[in-house]
C-alpha cells in the first residue's frame, strides 16, 4: 500500500532592509574632543617653545663663553704689543740662561701647558721686561740642574703617549727639594706630577683623584696613599677590615655604586673595635659624580656632631655621623638623610650645571651633554683667566730692575749667575754689603760705550784682525767717539776705507756685540767651594720666591751631603755672622 502525503514545501522570502540609526554624539563630547585637540596642540606647542627656550639658553651660553675667550685673546695681545713680541711662533729656538748654564729649547715645548706660569713666561707677551744676559739671553735666576731636569721632562713628554707617559723630572736627592719649589713656581706640579689614588679601582680618573687630594688638603691632610683594603680582593666581612685598617692613622674609604658614582669619607683617627664615637673636625664625607652634571660635594657635620664623627665597632665597618649616617656593614652601605649637616661644594666657581629632564630621554640627554660640555669649557676658561690675572706678578720676578740686575758670578773657576735682589735678600748679611761693594766698583770703573772717546775706540778697532792700520788711522784723524761708532752701518764704514765685504760685515757684527753689552756687568769673584755657595744661593733664591707668594712651602733648611757639611757652615758663617747664620743653618 502506497502511502499517500503532502509534501511541504518552505520558501525564503526576501529579508525587508530596516534603515540604521543614526547616532550623533552629544554637544559635550564633541566640545570634548576639540578641547582634546585643541590641547595637543597647545601641549605641541608649548613642547616646542620649551624646547626653544632650552636650546636658547645653551646657544646664548655658549655666545657668552665664546665672548669670553674672544676678550682674554684681546688682553693678552694687548699685554703682548706692551711689554713683548706678537709675532712669536712655536718653532722659535729659545736661549735661556738658567743661574749660569746655557739652556736651548724651542717655544712650542715651554709652553704645551696652557695656563701655566712658565707658559706665560715664554709666551712672548712679556719678552720685553725679562732680564737678559750680556749675551742676550732670557735670564732666569733658578737651580740650573733642576730647571735643565724638567725642560728634559717637556721635552719627553711631546714624545710620548698615555700608555707610554714621560718620567718625571728627577735630580740628586739633595736638590729634590729646590726641583719641588721650582715646578711649584712655575705652575707645573699637576702636569709632571698627577695626582692619582694609588691601586685604586675605583678613582681612576685624574680629576677626580686630584679632588679628593685637594679636599685631603685643605684640612692639612694630604699626603702619600697606600692601598690597606679593598673588598673585592680581601673579603666584605667587617672583621676583615677592621684587621687591615685598625690603628692605621688617617684612612680615605671610597665605595662605588652601581651605576658608576662613587662616595665615601675620611677618617684622621684610627680604626678600632671599642664600640665608641671619636670626636674629629677633619672627617668628612663626599660624591662625586662620574659625569659633570654633578658638583662634588664635600661633607662635614656641624657643631657639636663632631663628637660623633666616627663610630668604631667590631660589628661595622667604616661608620661616619651621629646616627650612622654612613655605615659600610658585612659589603652593604647604609646612608641615613640627617638634618644637621653642612656641605661644602668644591667645584670651581661660576661653572655652568643643569639637569633637564623636561623631554624625552634623547632630547635630555642632548641637552645635558651640551650644558656639561659648557660647563667643562667654562671652567677652563675660568683657569685660563685666573693665570692670566696672575702673570704679571709672576713675571716681575723675572723682570728688569735695573741694568744690574744680572750678576755673573766667577766662583773659583765655576760660572754661575744670579740676580742683585737675591744675592741682597737679606741687607744685614755680609754677602750682600760685600755684593753691593763689588757691584760699585765696577760701576765706577767701567767706561760705557756712548762716552768713549777717540783714544777708547782705536783700542778697541786694534783688536779686530785683519783691520788695516791705514783704517784705524782714518778713524783716529777722524776723531771718532763711542756714540758716533755705534751708529756706524756699511756705507760709513767703507768711507772710512774698510772695502773688503768681509771684514764690513765682521766689523758690523763687533758693533752689534758692544751694543748688546755696552751695559755688560763685570764678573764677581767668588773665592769659595762652587758646591756651598751654589747651596746658599739655591736657598735665597728659593726664600725669595716664598716671600713674595710664588710658592704655596716654605723651605726648608739646604739639603747639604755629608763629606760638605763642615764647610758648607763655614762659608754661610762667613757670609751670615753671628746670628745671622740661622736664616739658613737654623741653629
Amino acid at each position: 500500500m502506497a502511502r499517500n502525503s503532502k509534501s511541504k514545501k518552505t520558501s525564503e522570502a526576501a529579508p525587508h532592509h530596516t534603515p540604521a540609526p543614526v547616532l550623533f554624539p552629544k554637544k559635550d563630547s564633541m566640545e570634548m574632543l576639540a578641547e582634546a585637540n585643541a590641547g595637543l596642540d597647545a601641549a605641541r606647542e608649548n613642547h616646542e617653545r620649551d624646547y626653544m627656550v632650552e636650546v636658547g639658553k645653551l646657544n646664548e651660553k655658549e655666545k657668552e663663553l665664546v665672548d669670553r675667550i674672544d676678550e682674554l685673546n684681546k688682553a693678552k695681545l694687548k699685554v703682548a704689543e706692551n711689554n713683548g713680541d706678537v709675532d712669536v711662533s712655536g718653532e722659535d729656538l729659545v736661549e735661556i740662561n738658567a743661574g749660569g748654564k746655557t739652556v736651548s729649547v724651542t717655544r712650542s715645548t715651554l709652553t704645551q701647558f696652557k695656563g701655566t706660569r712658565l707658559e706665560a713666561l715664554f709666551s712672548g707677551r712679556w719678552d720685553k721686561k725679562l732680564i737678559r744676559d750680556d749675551a742676550g739671553r732670557i735670564f732666569l735666576d733658578v737651580n740650573p740642574v733642576c730647571f735643565q731636569a724638567i725642560v728634559d721632562t717637556l721635552n719627553e713628554v711631546k714624545i710620548s703617549t698615555d700608555d707610554c707617559p714621560a718620567a718625571a723630572p728627577s735630580v740628586d736627592p739633595e736638590l729634590k727639594d729646590i726641583l719641588m719649589h721650582q715646578i711649584d713656581l712655575f705652575g707645573l706640579k699637576d702636569f709632571l706630577f698627577p695626582v692619582e689614588l694609588p691601586d685604586s679601582s675605583i678613582v681612576k680618573d685624574l680629576n677626580h683623584a686630584k679632588t679628593l687630594h685637594d679636599w685631603l688638603d685643605d684640612d692639612g691632610s694630604d699626603g702619600d696613599l697606600v692601598l690597606l683594603y679593598r673588598s673585592s680582593c680581601d673579603g666584605r666581612s667587617d672583621s676583615t677590615f677592621h684587621a687591615k685598617c685598625d690603628n692605621k692613622g688617617p684612612t680615605l674609604t671610597v665605595v662605588e655604586t652601581s651605576d658608576g658614582h662613587f662616595l665615601g669619607g675620611y677618617s684622621d683617627l684610627n680604626w678600632a673595635c671599642n664600640c665608641t664615637y671619636q670626636t674629629s673636625k677633619e672627617a668628612f664625607l663626599f660624591a662625586i659624580s662620574p659625569t659633570a652634571a654633578f658638583i662634588p660635594s664635600k661633607i662635614k657635620l656641624l657643631g657639636s656632631n663632631d663628637n660623633y664623627a666616627i663610630c668604631c665597632h667590631k660589628s661595622y665597618g667604616p661608620t661616619f655621623g651621629s646616627g650612622n649616617v654612613f655605615r659600610v656593614q658585612a659589603g652593604y652601605v647604609y646612608l641615613y638623610i640627617v638634618k644637621k649637616q653642612k656641605v661644602v661644594v668644591d667645584a670651581k666657581p661660576a661653572t655652568t650645571k643643569n639637569d633637564v629632564q623636561n623631554f624625552s630621554s634623547a632630547i635630555n640627554s642632548a641637552i645635558n651633554l651640551k650644558w656639561a660640555a659648557l660647563a667643562e669649557v667654562e671652567s677652563e676658561i675660568i683657569e685660563l683667566q685666573t693665570s692670566f690675572d696672575d702673570e704679571e706678578g709672576f713675571i716681575t720676578f723675572f723682570s728688569r730692575k735695573n741694568d744690574q740686575e744680572y750678576v755673573p758670578l766667577n766662583v773659583c773657576g765655576t760660572s754661575m749667575a744670579t740676580t742683585r735682589h737675591t744675592l741682597q735678600l737679606y741687607l744685614d748679611s755680609t754677602l750682600a754689603a760685600k755684593v753691593l761693594d763689588k757691584m760699585k766698583d765696577d760701576s765706577s770703573n767701567r767706561v760705557p760705550v756712548e762716552d768713549w772717546n777717540t783714544d777708547d775706540v782705536v783700542a778697541w778697532l786694534n783688536t779686530i784682525d785683519g783691520l788695516s792700520s791705514s783704517v784705524v788711522k782714518n778713524f783716529e784723524e777722524d776723531e771718532v767717539t763711542g756714540r758716533e761708532l755705534l751708529s756706524l752701518g756699511k756705507e760709513g764704514l767703507e768711507d772710512f776705507g774698510v772695502t773688503k765685504r768681509g771684514t764690513i760685515f765682521y766689523i758690523l757684527s763687533e758693533i752689534e756685540k758692544l751694543k748688546r753689552t755696552r751695559g755688560e756687568a763685570a764678573t764677581i769673584l767668588v773665592e769659595h767651594s762652587p758646591y756651598c755657595f751654589e747651596r746658599i744661593i739655591d736657598h735665597l733664591r728659593v726664600e725669595s720666591m716664598f716671600l713674595k707668594g710664588l710658592i704655596q712651602n716654605k723651605p726648608g733648611l739646604p739639603v747639604v751631603r755629608a763629606s760638605e757639611k763642615s764647610r758648607f757652615e763655614k762659608v754661610v758663617k762667613h757670609y751670615f755672622p753671628g746670628d745671622s747664620s740661622k736664616i739658613i743653618l737654623g741653629k
